[in-house]
């Protein structure tokens, strides 16, 4: 019998288990019809070459011009004053350190020029220091990662994000270039998605802006052949957008 439908063009199936994972194959195919990827070019190797972290501010301005949507703010050795230009709450960091959450050197939520001035004073001592505006009506706080790997390419990991990166084995990763439908597919993919889909009463969230969000990270990363990690951790979601946080861009140089 299942060579007489083969034989047709027919696809025989067994069970119930075994359908779906057919109609699924299926669904997978037509999408993968409609929207074929982007060729992939393998990245040359670069010779042994020193690689530094560009500032979060250097690195959100990189962002910015590629059409990733960051906070409001300056860097400044006058905190009080910017503070009071951006509006309240702020968040503050200092500057030229990595990790700095670890180190004590970022303050969130800073509701006065008072409570600014204070926080220098707790924080390790800076020249400078990244003024912030807080970004209210986070529903759901994203990692998107870019990393490049010699000989091979350029590698995305979308996860959770912010404290919740560490804590949960939550990501889905893709080889790039990829196209829309399986940015999203790998996004869908996370348990962290669930929360913009309503959960608990949250706002359901457009996924495609925030598709497009990583995307427009992932454009930085290519269009730069210097760099060698784009990472922004959080990308805060919100009703209104999707928004790096913070970020951090490794780059070659030699």
């Amino acid at each position: 019998m299942s060579r007489h439908l083969i034989e047709r063009g027919l696809a025989p199936m067994s069970g119930i288990d075994e359908a779906l994972a057919g109609l699924e194959a299926a669904a997978f195919f037509g999408v993968r019809f409609a929207n074929p990827l982007s060729p992939i070019h393998p990245v040359p190797p670069f010779d042994d070459q020193a690689r530094a972290a560009l500032s979060e501010w250097d690195a959100k301005q990189i962002l910015a011009d590629g059409g990733v949507l960051v906070p409001d703010g300056l860097v400044t050795d006058r905190p009080g004053e910017v503070a009071a230009d951006i509006g309240f709450p702020v968040a503050l960091k200092i500057v030229g350190a990595l990790h700095k959450s670890d180190t004590g050197g970022v303050m969130l939520y800073l509701e006065s020029v008072e409570d600014v001035v204070a926080a220098t004073g707790v924080m390790p001592p800076s020249d400078s220091y990244l003024v912030e505006q807080m970004i209210p009506g986070g529903v759901a706080e994203l990692l998107v990662g870019v990393r490049r790997h010699d000989g091979l390419g350029w590698l995305l990991t979308i996860g959770a994000g912010g404290e919740l990166t560490e804590l949960a084995n939550d990501t889905a990763h893709l080889l790039l270039p990829a196209d829309a439908p399986f940015i999203r597919r790998a996004l869908e993919s996370l348990s962290v998605a669930a929360l913009l889909n309503g959960y608990r009463g949250r706002p359901t969230i457009d996924l495609q802006f925030v598709v497009d969000a990583i995307d427009k990270i992932c454009r930085v990363a290519l269009e730069h052949e210097r760099f060698d990690t784009v990472e922004v951790n959080p990308l805060v979601v919100t009703p209104e957008g999707a928004v790096a946080v913070d970020a951090l861009i490794v780059s070659r140089h030699g």
